[in-house]
């Protein structure tokens, strides 16, 4: 048995996010580990716009103490998209989601599925002409 708390940052504290400009994604997670310790504590977080696959990631964290506050901080590329891509992501809003999976010792502890609303940057304006 398994006790972990994972909190993600209130949304007034992330950056807003563009599907035009961004080229990394940073994440901080806060997690707390109850009495027992966990071995190979993993996150596989997939990003799908439609039914294609974007981009997939996997981290590690080797080792959890027990009885313990942790941070794990990502900080990951976002591939290239095309223009095209870019466009229908911003005209199809929630149409862009990610699914992100947490195991620990192999066995899936926590689903979590976040829908994506993209804006076009105020600056991508000027420099069409």
């Amino acid at each position: 048995f398994f006790f972990l708390m994972i909190r993600r940052p209130p949304r007034s504290t992330q950056s807003r996010s563009s599907a035009a400009s961004d080229v990394y994604k940073r994440q901080s997670l806060t997690f707390c580990v109850g009495s027992k310790p966990i071995k190979n504590l993993r996150m596989i977080e997939r990003h799908y716009f439609r039914d294609t696959m974007i981009s997939s990631y996997d981290f590690t964290f080797p080792f959890c103490m027990p009885n313990s506050t942790n941070t794990w901080e990502s900080i990951y590329n976002i591939p290239e998209l095309s223009p095209e891509t870019r466009e229908q992501m911003i005209q199809s809003p929630w149409e862009t989601i990610s699914d992100t999976f947490f195991f620990a010792e192999d066995k899936l502890i926590m689903h979590n599925k976040a829908l994506f609303n993209y804006a076009e940057d105020a600056g991508d304006e000027d420099d069409q002409e």
